[in-house]
């Protein structure tokens, strides 16, 4: 079970690397985390104010990198193939 402590941390490590990388006062040519992650705030915002109010989460949502199965699963869809081949 060690490694998938570790596994949580690691993410949460790159996680908030890429939100102080976002939050960087430079240039949008030098940044293209934190020129991506404008932009998707940016398209959100459209979206929301066609619909609702503006929410409070778009900077967490426009900084979202790390795409993975949850810890204890297999990664790359190895569970499906498990489950299609039971």
């Amino acid at each position: 079970m060690p490694h998938l402590i570790q596994f949580h941390d690691d993410c949460l490590l790159i996680d908030e690397a890429i939100h102080t990388v976002a939050s960087l006062d430079e240039p949008e040519e030098s940044n293209y985390v934190r020129k991506h992650s404008l932009e998707q705030i940016a398209s959100e915002e459209e979206i929301e104010r066609a619909q609702s109010p503006g929410s409070p989460e778009a900077w967490s949502d426009a900084t979202l990198r790390i795409f993975a199965s949850k810890p204890g699963t297999y990664g790359a869809a190895v569970q499906l193939a498990i489950y299609a081949s039971a």
